[in-house]
C-alpha cells in the first residue's frame, strides 16, 4: 500500500465516504447536474463573455507588440547590413575591390 492510501484510508473511513469514494459515478453525475445548471444562468453567460473579451484583448495585444518587434528587427537587421558594406567599403579603400551595393 503507497503512503497516500496508509493516510487517506482512515480519513475515508471515519468519514464514512468509503461507499461513495467507491462508486464515483454518482458524484461525478451530481457536479454534471449543477455545472450543467450553472452554466444555464445569466451569471455564468456575463463571465464567459467578460472572459471571452479579455482574451481578445490580450490577443490584440500581443498582435501589435509581435508587429512592433518585427519593425524593430528589420530595422536593426538593415542598419547591421549597411553597416557591413561601409566596412567592406573602409577595407576595399585601400585595396581594389568591387563591393556590392
Amino acid at each position: 500500500m503507497t503512503d497516500m492510501k496508509k493516510v487517506a484510508k482512515p480519513l475515508v473511513t471515519g468519514l464514512g465516504l468509503r461507499h461513495v469514494l467507491h462508486h464515483g459515478f454518482l458524484g461525478g453525475a451530481i457536479v454534471g447536474a449543477v455545472t450543467v445548471g450553472f452554466l444555464k444562468t445569466k451569471t455564468a453567460r456575463n463571465l464567459a463573455v467578460k472572459g471571452m473579451a479579455a482574451g481578445m484583448n490580450l490577443k490584440d495585444d500581443a498582435k501589435s507588440k509581435f508587429a512592433t518587434l518585427k519593425e524593430e528587427a528589420e530595422q536593426l537587421h538593415e542598419e547591421a547590413k549597411a553597416q557591413a558594406r561601409e566596412d567592406r567599403k573602409a577595407e576595399c579603400a585601400e585595396e581594389v575591390c568591387t563591393v556590392e551595393e
